[in-house]
């Protein structure tokens, strides 16, 4: 089997960043999106395993936390960055009332390793 291993240095905040890069053919969400999904994946991590799975999102998607993310991607305009969120919703379907798709929430337990693999597996026909 041919195999090629690249290992990538990161820190947790930017992993999610990575990890939508990565799986981005599968989605293909604008670098801006991938920006935003992935500071509400921090979140999210940050809180998991601390707070009840029930109010988990409701934190993440408060107006505080909005806020942080909206002005970390360097969107200044409120309106616009509703209009964002409708998009991921409406059309990317990466919100589903008020929480992240599973399909792009990483399986990922820094508790138990701070590795993750991501494995493409390519099947090459003829």
């Amino acid at each position: 089997m041919n195999n090629k291993i690249a290992i990538i240095k990161t820190n947790e905040k930017n992993f999610y960043k990575h990890w939508l890069t990565l799986t981005k053919p599968l989605h293909k969400l604008s670098n801006q999106k991938m920006h935003v999904i992935s500071l509400f994946l921090y979140e999210y991590f940050k809180l998991k395993g601390k707070v009840d799975d029930n109010l988990i999102w409701n934190i993440v998607f408060s107006k505080e936390i909005r806020d942080k993310v909206r002005k970390e991607v360097g969107i200044k305009d409120q309106g616009q960055f509703n209009n964002l969120l409708t998009k991921l919703r409406k059309e990317d379907k990466v919100l589903i009332n008020n929480r992240i798709s599973n399909s792009f929430i990483p399986k990922l337990d820094l508790s138990q390793s701070n590795e993750f693999n991501l494995i493409y597996k390519f099947e090459i026909n003829g």
